[in-house]
């Protein structure tokens, strides 16, 4: 249903009424992370939120609000399922060691999207017709595509059509190395768990993002998946080689 994105997106953009001459998408937000694990409340202006913390934290600086992401006519952000595993601690001591807590964490943060979605600035986008409400809407809303950043919180292959009912419409098998792909930092291949992985994604018509795999990984994903897939947040290898 996303390759209707850009339709949308130019057919708005091209309107007599509309002031903002573009309409943005931004690929990668870890909303839900931020959040939960860092305290920042999304629906702040980012400078209040910088505001009450220190100028040089070691969670880094806030990068975003929802005022100014209005402002700035950004109008779709693909907000992530992120959970860190135990050897990455984070401040709120939310880390994973087994798939089991990894899924428990991911689903409080999907959670948090269905919270967030009761403000009227704010909606899930699960269908094009939500896509197209959001695109099209008079009025600035902030639409949420919601993004699985590495799959461990998938406990087995099989699982994926329940996060699809939940609402995730992207899957990125990777972030570091996970049970189903070699990542960032990890290089491998897909495992025997991420080559089901492929399978169950494709029946269930999930979009594969393929940032942070590795190279092998990578290759294999796209011999084996039939469905979109994009790069959601990823480098020119030409320039940063990692």
């Amino acid at each position: 249903m996303y390759n209707s994105t850009i339709h949308f997106v130019k057919k708005r953009c091209q309107r007599s009424d509309v002031t903002a001459p573009y309409l943005i998408v931004d690929a990668h937000e870890d909303i839900a992370f931020n959040a939960i694990v860092l305290g920042r409340d999304p629906r702040r202006a980012v400078q209040e939120t910088r505001a009450q913390e220190p100028p040089k934290g070691v969670d880094g600086i806030a990068t975003s609000g929802l005022p100014n992401l209005l402002a700035g006519n950004v109008r779709i952000v693909f907000a992530t399922l992120y959970v860190s595993p135990h050897t990455n601690p984070n401040p709120a001591n939310k880390t994973y060691q087994t798939p089991e807590e990894a899924q428990a964490l991911a689903q409080e943060q999907l959670a948090y999207y269905a919270l967030l979605a009761a403000d009227p600035r704010i909606a899930l986008i699960t269908s094009r017709a939500d896509l197209k409400r959001i695109v099209e809407s008079p009025e600035p809303r902030l639409g949420l595509v919601i993004l699985m950043e590495g799959a461990d919180p998938i406990v087995k292959p099989q699982d994926v059509g329940k996060w699809h009912e939940g609402g995730v419409r992207l899957i990125g098998p990777a972030w570091s190395q996970t049970r189903y792909s070699g990542g960032t930092g990890k290089p491998g291949p897909l495992t025997p768990l991420g080559k089901e992985l492929m399978r169950e994604m494709t029946r269930a018509k999930f979009i594969l993002d393929t940032s942070h795999m590795a190279e092998e990984s990578f290759m294999q994903a796209l011999d084996l998946f039939e469905g979109t897939v994009v790069a959601s947040h990823s480098n020119v290898r030409k320039f940063v080689p990692t």
